[in-house]
């Protein structure tokens, strides 16, 4: 791997991920680049998937990159796998897959941009700075489909292992609020050689206000034979309460494993998942948010076996 910078050696390897949906069709792109760290010898990584709820399809493509072909500009933010891409404004690259080829080239813009164009919406640009707006073009075996103003986001994980996440789930922009942003999560931390309890955190930008809760609970996971994946939650903080459920139809996940990582880390994850999430606060009407399929919805691939796992059961904690 060759490394462009001041001090390159002291960086660990970075896992970036993004997806993006289409404004109205049940399509989304979910790509995940991986740099091999600094100053070993180590590979990097390229997967990506497609998902198709037109057709309930998807297809899930990974490509190994040795080292020689890795590289890194951390003054430009730059990583280059083999002939894949990843810069802050574009996106491109290319894998194969057991029965297909995936081929992407994509420009991102911040979301904020058009948010801010907006003089009657009041937003808060740190609680939405990895949300994206995508345009470009994705070719499934030389098909080529069209990419305008779709809508994502990008994470950036240094790699270091510090939590364990249950389930997580991101809206960006519902069906009725573009303008609004949903994100939540249930994980544990490693405290010192132990981890902690299971946290989830809740947090909706809505109405040029960010509403937070965080509460320990414990995830529970049992099957279920709907044949479908489901996540419900009904949290209270401070006189404010978010409420609602994720779920996605069985078909619509692909399974996926960190580099480096064991088979009992690996995640399942759709970018289709259906939200509907309610707002209640003081003196105020009650708002419900939804998304027909523009949800991301991932889940701890340990859990899902032979039945349907859910996420359920949240207490209510931290009450006013």
């Amino acid at each position: 791997m060759t490394a462009d910078g001041v001090a390159a050696v002291t960086h660990p390897f970075q896992v970036h991920v993004l997806r993006a949906n289409h404004p109205t069709r049940p399509l989304a792109l979910w790509l995940s680049y991986t740099g091999p760290q600094a100053g070993t010898s180590g590979n990097g990584e390229v997967a990506a998937a497609f998902f198709d709820g037109e057709h309930n399809a998807v297809w899930h493509v990974r490509q190994q990159v040795p080292n020689s072909f890795c590289r890194i500009n951390y003054e430009t933010d730059e990583l280059r796998l083999d002939e894949s891409t990843l810069t802050p404004d574009q996106v491109s690259g290319s894998a194969p897959g057991n029965n297909c080829h995936l081929f992407w080239d994509l420009q991102m813009h911040p979301l904020t941009e058009q948010l801010q164009s907006n003089p009657l919406l009041s937003v808060d640009t740190e609680s939405v700075q990895s949300h994206l707006m995508f345009n470009g073009t994705i070719w499934l075996d030389g098909e080529p489909i069209e990419v305008r103003s779709w809508f994502g986001s990008r994470v950036d994980d240094q790699g270091q292992k510090t939590f364990r996440r249950l389930a997580w789930a991101q809206v960006v922009g519902f069906d009725n609020n573009p303008h609004a942003f949903f994100e939540c999560s249930t994980q544990r931390m490693m405290l010192g050689a132990k981890w902690s309890p299971w946290m989830s955190m809740f947090t909706l930008t809505y109405a040029g206000s960010v509403y937070a809760i965080n509460s320990l609970c414990d995830g529970i996971m049992e099957d279920n034979n709907s044949g479908s994946l489901v996540w419900r939650f009904d949290a209270k903080q401070a006189g404010v309460r978010i409420q609602g459920q994720v779920q996605a139809p069985a078909a619509f996940f692909a399974r996926f494993t960190m580099p480096g990582v064991g088979a009992k880390d690996a995640v399942m994850h759709t970018k289709l998942a259906n939200c509907i999430v309610t707002l209640t606060r003081p003196g105020k009407t009650p708002a419900t948010l939804s998304s027909l399929h523009r949800a991301s919805f991932e889940m701890s691939g340990e859990k899902h076996c032979l039945g349907v796992s859910v996420v359920t059961c949240m207490p209510e904690t931290g009450l006013a």
